[in-house]
């Protein structure tokens, strides 16, 4: 990776602007946009900006956007992703076209067979709680303030969410 592609990933994870990180690389800035953005699609800057991304993040900062991306699987969770119904006939597909995103969602699945009937239980772990969880973190949900991710840094409540936000949509 040249030097100039380096000084752009480091100026791209200040604002995440492609235009703006092309110029201050040095790129000219009739063609900063196109640059930017030509620059974003190639996998050696991708992966030099998440390691990037990586070395700035506290060990804090790191298990709260794995935390944010657990949570996420739960609350993002639809019953139509493991099962298939038409009235009350149940079919649960097979174990191997279930996403492990879908998987990580499910808390129990069962079958009971008798004589007379079969019965499919399938339960996914409660959706509520985990909007609960997420609302209460990102502080939308009371007046608290979102855990500092270490003493000496402090970030205010929407500055944080705006951080996490768009730090889990770029990683």
């Amino acid at each position: 990776m040249t030097a100039q592609r380096k000084i752009f990933c480091h100026e791209y994870v200040k604002d995440f602007n492609a235009t703006q990180a092309a110029i201050r690389a040095g790129y000219s800035k009739k063609t900063a946009r196109s640059q930017g953005q030509r620059l974003l699609t190639f996998d050696d800057v991708q992966i030099y900006i998440k390691k990037h991304i990586q070395s700035l993040l506290s060990q804090t900062d790191i298990f709260t956007l794995q935390w944010v991306e657990k949570v996420k699987k739960i609350i993002e969770f639809d019953m139509r992703d493991v099962a298939e119904w038409a009235g009350d006939d149940v079919k649960l597909k097979a174990s191997n076209e279930i996403s492990d995103d879908a998987a990580y969602a499910i808390q129990e699945i069962s079958s009971t067979k008798s004589r007379y009937a079969s019965a499919v239980k399938i339960k996914a772990v409660d959706k509520a709680k985990a909007l609960d969880l997420m609302g209460k973190y990102l502080a939308i949900l009371s007046d608290n303030e979102p855990p500092a991710a270490n003493i000496d840094e402090k970030i205010d409540r929407e500055e944080r969410k705006q951080r996490i936000l768009m730090l889990t949509k770029k990683i």
